[in-house]
């Protein structure tokens, strides 16, 4: 067998989700506290709309990628990691983004933004850059 075919297919997944960790977001999703939150499998058609706190964008068309999100319930009391999972595949050779907004704690105080976002924020700030308006995936 020829396994050259294989090499078409080398690469990320267009399905495979995105996981992540920010400190109070399952703490929030769980105590139902707002109208954000995060989006499941019923609920795609909400999350691209502004109540859910994660958007999925294609960052060239400048679109929200609708899409599933939810606690990952594995170990969620020690590693409580956000799946995010694309409900259509991914364009190839496309950059996309996520975006949580309006997440809270178990307060229903808004979290923190991390560091890393206070940095992009700065050097954007720096270079005189300005956001786009964007458009929602059809």
């Amino acid at each position: 067998m020829d396994p050259t075919f294989l090499n078409d297919l080398d690469g990320f997944s267009t399905m495979a989700p995105i996981l992540f960790y920010l400190d109070g977001l399952k703490e929030g999703h769980d105590s139902r506290i707002g109208t954000s939150q995060l989006r499941g499998v019923g609920e795609i058609h909400l999350s691209v709309t502004p109540q859910s706190i994660t958007l999925l964008l294609d960052v060239q068309a400048q679109r929200l990628i609708p899409h599933i999100a939810e606690i990952d319930r594995i170990d969620d009391v020690r590693h409580p990691l956000v799946l995010v999972t694309p409900a259509q595949p991914l364009d190839h050779n496309k950059h996309y983004a996520l975006a949580v907004v309006n997440a809270v704690d178990e307060n229903g105080k808004l979290l923190s933004p991390t560091k890393g976002l206070i940095d992009l924020l700065e050097q954007r700030l720096k270079s005189g850059s300005t956001p786009s308006t964007m458009k929602h995936a059809e």
